[in-house]
């Protein structure tokens, strides 16, 4: 056989003859990932896993069992350097930094133990290094992983029948059974000399708590506080006012303020206003009938200089967690405000009082109303011994209030494991093929587990584990380890019991760990992170290396270079790139249309009285079922957005003195009284909350509307991308919206700018379908989009241009962008007024007169006003127009106006500036 490898970046090839009568093999291998990525796969893989999840188990295996060894976890250097001793597995697993996949899986297994369950977290560990190690052995043996991992299925469901079968229900012996748990739990603790002691303390705290276990849940404890100067030292029959308030929101900031003053009178006469608004508080707080006042945040000295005058005890500065825990204890509530001292609840307790543990002072409350909680306090001769007996107790409190819960007890001292091995052992030999092999690696790796514990106490584990096995094979399920004499021993008279739920979460844990490594064949480490290059433009590292009048010679022949090359670069841009980019792409012309991209960011559409709205109004959302359920035949598009639609009451309704209306008394309202509704459609730039428009929401709110502005999609806060048909969908979703809130009010539509685009055919449909607004008012329209681009400011650089229509204005038809106006207004059925200013240059008003001209061909019902330019309405101003509100209630009255000229409305609106 002849091989030939060709490395040819970025792929290699590998000829290979076989022979004469065989065909030749190409194998092509591919390089995909990225340079310095690393890959493990197959055998290499699954070795590696071995290897580090092993080395897991071999470090935290010592620490198992009531002789188990301890751990120093030395982090950071120098003064900072922090040291621990300890033995618990999930703490020590926590400490320290693994780059190990399988690694991580353990620690990660050992951590979800310690959070659900509290113990057990370096068996769980143990047992699933355990199971891997015997799973490399068989995979050594050609038995295939799925094998492996169908075998332990089947042993974790024996041992699991096995576990249930001994577990005994605590019952009337549950105090009993809480002090054999606490006992084994802290037994392989630095609290082991002392676990009766200790248990004691654990079984009577979380038989206060109750059921429930909330170990959060404390009432009565020792605060880290002390009562401020010449303030009350004891208080009995507290009355307890918790709050997180700011006392010196009143007080002038001395950073960043700035204020000037004439005089020394001026600045006594701040401070003074200063101390009258803390005073005001201060009396505000003392109106709710307290003695006791204690705040999160700080009280400075003035303020605690009133409490001390009015006997109060003010205690300031408390901890965020210590107040919300003072708030259970005392069965109160925490205060932000003190306007109503009806509305806050006080807590309370019988007794208030200073205490000195060591050489900390500390306030104690005790007698208070609820009394199923504690505190304990643990000291020491060094800070790491306290952290270790605290994680000691925690890990018993966690387990004993998880066993309260569900109240099974397991035998302890390697009965279990040992109960488990025997019964998936016994159950391995009814099995047939591979699978019976792991299940017997399986039952191996649960006795390894007591005999682990036997190894770390120094006696014999073989002969102490043979004992133990043989009288498990007799059914005496209660056989164990007993340490303490070096020998086997029954485990309820030595009283060593566990919990359930920690030996069915090592068990289940650990084997789900295992399982998870096993099915591992491939390990993928991504390429580092490249380092940042200097992004900074050649001409500033090449200046940075020049003399001085190298540096001003090249920035003269620089900007000389610019004077000549920008122009240049300017005219084949605009005349030669741009409308080659509309031509080729025309869909950029509806982005460069809609504008929906230039937007105002972090804007509150809730708060309608920032933005200008004088009115009540609320702020709501179309969502993608209003759409749906929309009666209308027009095409919704692939989208289904959720539109934004501010809704503005009627002034008269706004005014009403004493009236609360929530959100839903808003719309509700659409429905009563006389108001008719209009439906507001705005041009293409930015949203409803624009100035403008909010000016015009005012007007229209005066003359008693119910207002309805939509932000269509892709606008403002409306998700989805704008196309013309998409924008017809949100103004038929709005009106159906406002014809089934009010079904049998008058609607009446305004569109403004690209908006009359939407209502024009918006109103046309509905005429189709013979259900018709109102009327139909168009604020600065035109009659096509063709004629806009051609009269556009924006497209005045390429008017000139002999391939203008060819690049620009067919690539707008192209797109899907025409809003006929023209045509559609022909089929409108119901009265229309137009509205446009003579100095408007975004849309010229001959477009107006184009519109209106196609209107009154059709024979359609059609009202015409243009403002002359004197009056400098121009595009969006129309509504300051004083004779409009006349106007509109005219119109809106009878359908039609008396035809007013362009000189008689400049004489009036002449004559009303004169008057005012």
């Amino acid at each position: 056989m002849h091989e030939i490898t060709i490395r040819c970046e970025p792929f290699t090839l590998q000829f290979k003859s076989i022979s004469s009568e065989k065909k030749d093999l190409i194998f092509c291998h591919y390089i995909i990932l990225k340079q310095n990525a690393q890959e493990e796969r197959g055998e290499t893989a699954r070795l590696s896993s071995f290897v580090g999840a092993c080395a897991i188990g071999d470090l935290v295996k010592t620490t198992l069992g009531p002789k188990g060894m301890d751990k120093i976890l030395i982090s950071g250097s120098g003064e900072h350097q922090n040291v621990q001793v300890t033995n618990d597995g999930a703490t020590i697993l926590k400490s320290i930094g693994v780059d190990n996949p399988a690694a991580k899986v353990l620690v990660d297994i050992s951590l979800t133990q310690d959070k659900e369950v509290g113990d057990g977290t370096t068996s769980v560990t143990v047992f699933a290094a355990e199971l891997l190690r015997e799973a490399e052995v068989m995979v050594g043996q050609r038995i295939h992983p799925q094998v492996i991992v169908s075998g332990y299925r089947k042993a974790v469901r024996v041992a699991k029948d096995a576990l249930e079968k001994v577990a005994q229900t605590s019952g009337e012996h549950l105090r009993d059974d809480l002090l054999k748990i606490a006992k084994t739990s802290l037994g392989s603790k630095i609290l082991s000399q002392h676990s009766e002691h200790f248990a004691k303390l654990a079984v009577d705290a979380v038989l206060r708590l109750g059921p429930n276990g909330a170990l959060d849940s404390i009432q009565g404890f020792l605060l880290e506080k002390k009562p401020g100067m010449y303030q009350p030292q004891r208080i009995e029959d507290a009355k307890i006012l918790i709050a997180n308030s700011s006392m010196d929101q009143d007080k002038i900031k001395v950073f960043g303020s700035r204020i000037r003053v004439d005089s020394v009178a001026k600045i006594a006469e701040l401070e003074q206003a200063e101390k009258d608004k803390m005073k005001q508080k201060v009396e505000k707080i003392c109106s709710h009938d307290i003695n006791v006042f204690i705040n999160r945040q700080l009280i400075y000295n003035y303020p605690e200089q009133l409490f001390a005058d009015r006997k109060v005890m003010a205690i300031e500065h408390a901890d965020f967690e210590g107040i919300e825990r003072l708030a259970l204890v005392l069965g109160g509530e925490i205060a932000s405000t003190f306007d109503n001292p009806s509305e806050v609840k006080l807590g309370s307790c019988k007794l208030i009082e200073e205490t000195t543990i060591g050489e900390d002072t500390l306030l104690r409350f005790s007698g208070v109303p609820l009394g199923n909680a504690c505190s304990v306090v643990l000291r020491g001769s060094t800070q790491q011994i306290i952290d270790e007996a605290e994680r000691s107790l925690h890990d018993a409190l966690c387990v004993l209030s998880t066993h309260v819960k569900d109240q099974r007890v397991v035998p302890g001292a390697g009965a279990s494991e040992m109960l488990m091995a025997t019964a998936v052992l016994a159950e391995s030999q009814k099995v047939a093929g591979k699978e019976s092999i792991a299940m017997e690696a399986f039952a191996r790796a649960l006795t390894k587990l007591p005999t682990i514990i036997c190894d770390n106490a120094g006696l014999d584990s073989a002969e102490i584990i043979s004992h133990v096995r043989a009288e498990h094979s007799k059914g005496n399920r209660q056989f164990g380890i007993d340490v303490e004499n070096g020998r086997m021993g029954d485990v309820f008279e030595l009283g060593v019991l566990e919990s359930y739920n920690v030996k069915l979460g090592v068990l289940c844990s650990g084997a789900e760990a295992a399982e998870q490594l096993l099915r591992v064949d491939c390990i993928i480490k991504c390429a580092p992170r490249p380092r940042t290059k200097d992004r900074r433009p050649p001409l500033i590292r090449a200046l940075l290396l020049q003399s001085r009048h190298a540096i001003m010679a090249t920035l003269l022949m620089r900007v000389l270079g610019l004077a000549v090359v920008f122009p240049v670069f300017l005219s084949v841009f605009l005349y030669l790139f741009v409308p080659a980019l509309f031509f080729f792409c025309p869909i950029i012309m509806q982005h460069v249309f809609f504008l929906n991209f230039v937007r105002v960011p972090f804007v509150d559409y809730y708060d309608l009285a920032h933005h200008g709205v004088r009115s009540r109004g609320r702020n709501f959302y179309l969502r993608e079922r209003d759409l749906k359920t929309q009666k209308s035949t027009v095409n919704v598009g692939n989208d289904e957005p959720t539109i934004g639609v501010w809704h503005i009451l009627p002034t008269s309704l706004s005014a009403e003195k004493g009236t609360k209306m929530n959100d839903k008394d808003m719309e509700r309202s659409l429905n009563e009284g006389s108001n008719a509704i209009l439906i507001y459609l705005h041009g293409n730039s930015f949203d409803r909350t624009t100035r403008h428009r909010c000016e015009l929401y005012n007007f229209l709110s005066s003359m008693d509307f119910h207002i309805l502005a939509v932000d269509y999609r892709g606008y403002g806060d409306s998700t989805g991308r704008p196309d013309e048909n998409g924008v017809n969908a949100d103004a038929h979703a709005i009106y159906d919206y406002a014809r089934k809130k009010a079904s049998s009010k008058d609607i009446y539509v305004w569109g403004h700018s690209m908006g009359t685009g939407v209502a024009t055919r918006l109103v046309a449909e509905l005429s189709d379908l013979g259900t018709p607004p109102k009327a139909l008012v168009l604020e600065s329209p035109f009659n096509n989009l063709r004629d806009v681009v051609r009269h556009h400011p924006f497209s005045f650089p390429w008017r000139v241009l002999p391939w203008f229509d060819a690049t620009i204005v067919r690539p707008l038809v192209r797109s899907g962008l025409r809003m006929n106006s023209d045509d559609r207004i022909q089929s409108v059925s119901c009265p229309i007024l137009v509205l446009h200013a003579e100095d408007d240059h975004v849309i010229p008003v001959k477009l107006a007169r184009k519109l209106v001209d196609s209107a009154k061909t059709a024979k359609r019902e059609v009202t015409y006003m243009e403002f002359d330019a004197k009056l400098e309405y121009r595009h969006k101003f129309i509504h300051r127009a004083p004779e409009l509100p006349e106007v509109l209630r005219e119109f809106f009255a009878n359908g039609h106006l008396q035809q007013r000229s362009k000189n008689r409305i400049q004489r009036e609106n002449e004559a009303v500036h004169v008057e005012l």
